[in-house]
């Protein structure tokens, strides 16, 4: 867990936010560009866009729900934004420790307020509204069964109605392993939340290009660039079938789950953990592409 430098403030715009730290298109590949003015005000030599992170919120300038929002304690941000007299927040900017800015340095931003040095963690974001550190658990093949067939993967009601019974105290045994829908066997699940599944079919299940479709349950642009290369590594062009499901979409970590498939691809230097279990050739005639998140 990387601890970085944190400034918050509040912009009118995400595109005068990112120009004002030097993350404006028209900035960020430029490396003989003018200093912005985020970088002149804390005395910075210069400015390395690949040492920082920018994150604004669009849906809410909220200082509670700001603090909820970034990715670190919750508890420490809002503490801080309160300390400042903060009213309202939607902009975030962590800077790498090694990056030339010292305390004093960071102090002296103009537009942003320094908090300080924190962990950063995806997984301490709590705001319904980022979905970074959320593992998209991300599948597409071609299927030779109808679509009601295929579902059927994912038909779970033997075992919660086995979990509802041992909930009410109407049994004292836990739901037998083996009622888990095969969706749940494969990735190594109890149960699944239907709110957090994705499931995309080209139309008449006629083949389709597999990044168009995938596409339509991974709907967050920010993973397009890698698709392409996750494709090329399981040899796959065409689909008429693809899904995803948010192991940890809530943000509440006691419904949390955790898909941990090693694949069989992994560069030696990803070592096997303990929880994991071993890809399939298949899940219901569809590859795994993997657990897609980003920060």
């Amino acid at each position: 867990m990387a601890k970085m430098h944190f400034w918050v403030g509040w912009f009118p715009t995400e595109q005068e936010f990112l120009q004002y730290v030097g993350l404006g298109n028209d900035q960020s590949n430029d490396s003989s560009a003018e200093l912005s003015s985020f970088a002149r005000e804390v005395g910075a030599d210069e400015f390395e866009p690949d040492f920082c992170i920018a994150k604004y919120l669009n849906e809410s300038d909220d200082v509670v729900e700001f603090a909820r929002f970034v990715p670190t304690s919750t508890e420490n941000i809002l503490e801080k934004c309160m300390s400042f007299g903060l009213k309202k927040a939607n902009s975030l900017l962590c800077y790498n420790l090694r990056a030339g800015i010292s305390d004093g340095q960071a102090e002296h931003a103009g537009l942003l307020n320094y908090l300080g040095i924190h962990p950063y963690s995806t997984r301490a974001i709590e705001s319904r509204f980022s979905t970074s550190g959320m593992e998209f658990s991300t599948f597409v093949g071609t299927i030779s069964q109808s679509v009601e067939e295929f579902m059927e993967y994912f038909n779970q009601d033997d075992y919660l109605n086995a979990l509802e019974q041992y909930r009410q105290g109407k049994t004292k045994k836990r739901p037998n392993p083996n009622l888990r829908c095969q969706f749940c066997k494969d990735v190594g699940l109890d149960f699944y939340y239907p709110q957090l599944l994705r499931i995309a079919f080209s139309q008449e299940l006629k083949l389709v290009d597999a990044e168009s479709l995938v596409q339509e349950v991974l709907t967050e642009p920010i993973f397009y660039d890698v698709l392409p290369y996750h494709l090329k590594d399981a040899n796959i062009n065409m689909a008429n079938c693809a899904f995803c499901y948010i192991a940890n979409g809530f943000r509440e970590k006691d419904k949390d789950q955790h898909i941990s498939i090693y694949m069989r691809n992994s560069p030696t230097l990803i070592k096997r953990k303990k929880k994991d279990i071993d890809e399939l050739d298949n899940y219901n005639e569809l590859q795994f592409l993997g657990n897609l998140v980003w920060e």
